[in-house]
């Protein structure tokens, strides 16, 4: 079934908030389910179902919207740390024990944060249009949160667009340069939303990622 023509479930967390979400392929064998994280403002209908139906073709994909977004409930935080702990709320109302995630735009700074603040919980991580937090421009330059992306330890895709006005590339590559273990792949005639644009091979290039070595499970 299309990610289009799924249904919206619910799930309670242990923080009181009750999540808006939708999953793929629940039972796709031993493949470690891919979560997703949206940009701001952006809710479960902001995912392409031409990309989330190419991810989910060997493996459970979930989506949800995070705390105060949506159809979920409580009041949307205004710090990434907290939608971090949302997000990993969420994950461990759903029992998922070990996760492959992918962050978009906004989501790729709370990806950050939740493989800095739980590492154990992902495997492998999956930042398009990202930069990282602390940037100079971005942020202010602050070279303390540049430090803290050394303890990613996680294999790490980043990808831009080439035309990104929202994120700039150079920002994508400073992303990459800081992380210990990060490939960096930036699509050609493309803006923020290239992985929308360039769905097909977007999510070819994020399938080969992440199966890779043979370490899907």
């Amino acid at each position: 079934m299309s990610y289009s023509a799924l249904p919206n479930e619910r799930v309670k967390a242990g923080n009181g908030v009750d999540y808006a979400y939708r999953e793929t392929c629940p039972a796709a064998g031993d493949a470690v389910p891919l979560v997703l994280l949206q940009h701001f403002r952006g809710n479960l209908d902001n995912w392409d179902p031409a990309l989330v139906d190419a991810l989910a073709s060997d493996r459970r994909v979930v989506a949800f919207d995070n705390t105060g977004v949506a159809g979920s409930t409580g009041t949307t935080p205004s710090t990434v740390a907290q939608m971090a702990h949302d997000a990993i709320a969420f994950v461990d109302a759903m029992d998922l024990e070990r996760i492959d995630l992918l962050g978009f735009s906004l989501g790729s700074f709370v990806a950050q944060e939740i493989v800095l603040i739980r590492p154990d919980l992902v495997r492998r991580l999956v930042l398009a249009s990202a930069a990282p937090q602390g940037a100079a421009g971005m942020h202010g330059p602050d070279q303390s949160r540049l430090r803290r992306l050394a303890g990613i330890g996680q294999p790490t895709f980043v990808a831009n667009g080439d035309s990104d006005p929202t994120i700039l590339p150079r920002y994508s590559h400073l992303l990459a340069g800081l992380l210990p273990d990060a490939r960096l792949t930036i699509y050609p005639y493309a803006a923020h939303g290239f992985l929308f644009q360039h769905h097909s091979q977007f999510a070819s290039d994020v399938k080969t990622f992440l199966t890779e070595g043979g370490d899907a499970g």
